[in-house]
């Protein structure tokens, strides 16, 4: 009976609230045909906006507030104004809200409730950035403005810096309970894999009305679909290998990420039945912990059974740019962006590639393409990376004011670019010594210092060496006998020297001299980037000052030479080099060179190459030069190279046959030597280096001696370098 009574009851009220709405409207409607003017109907169309607004018809309100504001939107007091343009955003109409918002602001910046709320409306517009700008702007007004803190939490839940938004949300709660901030916080909790405290905190969420009922019922969803996903995912690939994974999730949302991805490797061993997106991103984590070949594996992997999952194929691009196998990036770069030419993490990475390869003009292109569709920390340091390996200071300077970290790691990396702009680009002095000796008795001792400078895009030094040559001449004693005499000279050098990075992706660069206080020098060179590397030409008037024989015969010479460096792959070097000189002494040259190399392993890197070398001169002048006639040489090379601040070094032995015919004699035979140097950096400002050759070349050595068996050179060096 009691159930009965409340049902009759519950449907009288019904009909009387169904009734009184009717009655209502019908008012409404009445009123505005009888109004006599544009202002009265406005003024009633706004009341029947308020009327649908508390009734919770939104869209009809939002319709109504539109008919009535262009009579009202100058007469209404501001606080009515604002709840109509919050009607607005209520009702779906986001634009025409913000629009009204920013008008109000305009009048009155100071309105925190206007611009909270428009914080809000550029939420609901998917525009976070903008969105947390005005939540910025009303709290620098009023710092305790909950709207507005709630939609900075609400920001940082949706770039996922998840730990910053739950501690507001958790701050938030304590000034009372709310359905958004519980929802909020539930959210972030599930974005961050922590499913147990989301499933905590949504009781805490009391939902009002039915669209705050079907966002709970949507957050429900996908913790269900989490849930049973783990159910699956333990049947598909055991307890064993699920409670790896899980640890390495704990792990990773920790930022461990080594740890994280020693217990992904051990997990994946056991099953690959993880579901195809686990495995990606456990991939993408043991990649962050430089595990790139295990990365690029399980990727390879996932491609294989699944060449159209594009996430797998971006990551790998990623990957394999870390390994350094620039062409394989730019090769899954390419098939990414077959299928979406505007996928930005396929066009950074084939962006970073390519500068990587040195094709800066070509990799500048797609990072003015990222930057003019949104300004980006990821695009404007890679163009700034660009700008600092080309040499172009004044774009390097440029770009790097216009970067914007967002968070911790950002301004680390940053940080990491700035010291390497540093080190590069300050001013800087450098001092040493030189030590040669050939088993002609020739001996050099060399100290040098300069200084090294910009002039806006001019990279400038400024260098003076001072030599001290010994040697072995020939005298005559009192009765006319040939004796060998010790000889000794000193001489120096100094030189004014500049280049710069050019409009047309080459470079302009130049200098002049003088030696010994009386031979004026000079240089000019040019080059432009060609095909998969560069091209370029050198001319100069130089002087020969290295050898006691050559001070004494003052050689100069005339030099023009044209080069060409290219790099087809990423691993293989093409060098090649034609010069032509003519010496003060009438005598004139012709030398080609030409190497190809090959990279065999990246980190620490070894290469091997071959290098031919044709050397022809007009005579043998005895200027004290090496003047051989229809000089050949066949020689291969390994290079070993490694760099890990503050250590780094490189060393390259050769061997070679060589044939040549000198003052018609023949020669021919084995050569070999080898080069190095070796570096370690002090911080930021100093570094040491020492450098080594030895070989039993005399194309290699410039000495005047005959090839005979046993000739051979080696020179010491030292050097240290301070940034100013």
């Amino acid at each position: 009976m009691k159930k009965v009574s409340l049902f009759l009851l519950v449907s009288f009220l019904c009909c009387v609230t169904i009734a009184f709405a009717a009655d209502a409207i019908d008012d409404f409607n009445k009123r505005l045909a009888a109004a006599k003017d544009n202002v009265e109907k406005a003024t009633v169309l706004k009341e029947m906006g308020d009327y649908y607004t508390a009734e919770g018809q939104h869209e009809k309100a939002a319709d109504t507030y539109l008919k009535a504001l262009p009579e009202l939107r100058d007469r209404l007091p501001e606080d009515q104004l604002t709840d109509v343009a919050i009607g607005l955003s209520w009702g779906g109409k986001l634009e025409a809200s913000s629009t009204e918002l920013r008008s109000i602001l305009k009048r009155n910046p100071k309105n925190t409730k206007a611009r909270a709320h428009l914080a809000k409306v550029l939420l609901w517009s998917e525009k976070p950035d903008e969105a947390l700008a005005e939540a910025n702007a009303a709290l620098a007004i009023q710092a305790n403005d909950r709207d507005a803190i709630l939609v900075k939490a609400e920001v940082l839940r949706i770039k996922d810096e998840l730990d910053a938004a739950i501690s507001i949300y958790n701050e938030l709660l304590k000034g009372g309970e709310d359905f958004d901030t519980s929802l909020g916080l539930a959210w972030a909790y599930f974005q961050k894999g922590d499913v147990s405290a989301s499933q905590k905190t949504i009781p805490t969420a009391k939902p009002v009305y039915p669209y705050q009922e079907q966002e709970l019922k949507n957050l429900n969803g996908e913790i269900q679909k989490v849930l049973d996903s783990r159910q699956a995912a333990v049947a598909a690939v055991g307890p064993e290998a699920d409670k790896l994974k899980t640890e390495g999730d704990v792990l990773s949302e920790a930022e461990k990420y080594p740890a994280a991805a020693e217990k992904y490797v051990k997990a994946l061993d056991l099953s690959r039945g993880f579901p195809v997106a686990s495995r990606v991103e456990m991939a993408t984590v043991m990649a962050w912990a430089g595990m790139h070949k295990r990365s690029a594996k399980e990727l390879e992997d996932v491609i294989a059974k699944d060449p159209s999952n594009m996430e797998a194929r971006v990551q790998l691009t990623q990957v394999l740019l870390w390994q350094g196998e620039f062409d394989a990036s730019i090769r899954q770069a390419d098939i990414v962006l077959a299928k979406d030419p505007n996928n930005r993490e396929a066009n950074l990475s084939k962006a970073n590639a390519l500068r990587s390869k040195g094709f800066f003009r070509k990799a500048d292109q797609y990072y003015k393409a990222l930057l003019a569709k949104s300004d980006d920390f990821d695009v404007r340091t890679g163009q700034t990376y660009g700008f600092l390996a080309s040499g172009n200071k004044t774009a390097t300077d440029d770009s790097l004011a216009r970067i914007k970290p967002r968070n911790s790691a950002e301004e680390k990396e940053l940080s990491d670019l700035r010291a390497e702009r540093f080190w590069e680009m300050r001013p800087r002095l450098y001092a040493g010594t030189n030590f040669y000796y050939d088993n002609d008795d020739n001996r050099v001792t060399t100290l040098y210092g300069g200084t090294q400078f910009w002039l806006g895009n001019f990279k400038t030094n400024i260098d003076y060496s001072r030599l001290r040559l010994q040697g072995e001449g020939t005298g005559f004693d009192d009765n006319g006998n040939a004796i060998a005499l010790a000889t000794g000279k000193e001489t120096d050098f100094v030189q004014l020297s500049t280049y710069s990075r050019m409009p047309w992706y080459g470079g302009l660069g130049g200098g002049v001299g003088l030696s010994d206080g009386k031979f004026f020098t000079w240089h000019g060179k040019a080059d432009v980037e060609v095909l998969w590397g560069s091209a370029g030409v050198y001319v100069a008037n130089e002087t020969f000052n290295y050898l006691t024989d050559l001070v004494d015969n003052n050689i100069r010479a005339m030099t023009y030479q044209a080069w060409l460096n290219q790099r087809p792959t990423d691993r293989i070097t093409i060098l090649g080099s034609f010069t032509h000189r003519e010496y003060s002494d009438s005598n004139g040259q012709n030398d080609t060179q030409a190497s190809i190399a090959y990279l065999l392993l990246r980190r620490p890197s070894v290469s091997v190459g071959y290098q031919f070398r044709h050397m022809d001169f007009r005579r043998q002048s005895g200027g004290g030069y090496f003047d051989p006639d229809d000089y050949q040489a066949h020689s291969i090379f390994v290079g070993f190279g490694y760099y890990e601040l503050p250590f780094y070094m490189n060393v390259t032995p050769y061997a070679g046959y060589q044939d040549f015919s000198r003052n018609d004699e023949h020669f021919s035979g084995i050569f070999g030597g080898v080069t190095g140097l070796v570096g370690y950096r002090f911080g930021n400002r100093v570094a040491v280096e020492a450098t080594g050759e030895w070989g039993n070349s005399p194309a290699g050595g410039g000495s005047s001696a005959g090839a005979g068996t046993g000739w051979y050179y080696w020179v010491g060096g030292l050097r240290v370098i301070f940034v100013l």
